[in-house]
């Protein structure tokens, strides 16, 4: 039994090493060595506004009307997003491989903020400002603030500090 198994065994041990070195050909590898995709459900970030208001609208008070109308601002907005992140991107590495001058990451990361704004001030214009305070509040309630749920590098507003 134990011959038969052997080969198998001999198989296993340099399969493992080789699918670990080789990453998935849908994702490119940046000059870092970092697999470049993008991150959450079928790589599509992690849903923006419009994915939040699906599961939460209707306790807000937002119909399923606007929902979609924030969908479709998102959805059209994220090739100019995705060019942006990836100028981004780029400036960054060519900074950190000194190619690069803190300028261009600044110039692509002010592009990245106006573009942000500009969905931001769309979406609020479909808002009642019920609506907007209703949002704002649940934002406030979860611990969500500038940058995200944590914030820019750190806990959210109302997580305490260990």
């Amino acid at each position: 039994m134990t011959r038969k198994l052997a080969p198998l065994a001999l198989v296993a041990v340099l399969a493992v090493p080789a699918m670990a070195q080789n990453p998935p050909s849908s994702d490119s590898t940046t000059e870092s060595g970092k697999i470049d995709r993008p991150c959450g459900p079928r790589g599509k970030g992690h849903g923006g506004l419009a994915r939040m208001l699906e599961r939460h609208g209707a306790e807000l008070g937002i119909p399923a009307e606007t929902v979609n109308a924030v969908r479709a601002i998102e959805e059209a907005a994220r090739p100019e997003l995705e060019a942006l992140h990836s100028q981004m991107r780029q400036a960054r590495e060519a900074l950190a491989n000194g190619q690069g001058d803190q300028a261009a990451v600044e110039a692509a990361r002010k592009a990245m903020m106006d573009k942000r704004a500009d969905i931001k001030a769309k979406v609020d214009a479909l808002l009642t400002p019920e609506q907007r305070a209703a949002l704002e509040q649940w934002k406030t309630s979860r611990g969500f603030r500038k940058g995200g749920p944590h914030g820019r590098g750190g806990r959210g507003a109302n997580q305490p500090a260990q």
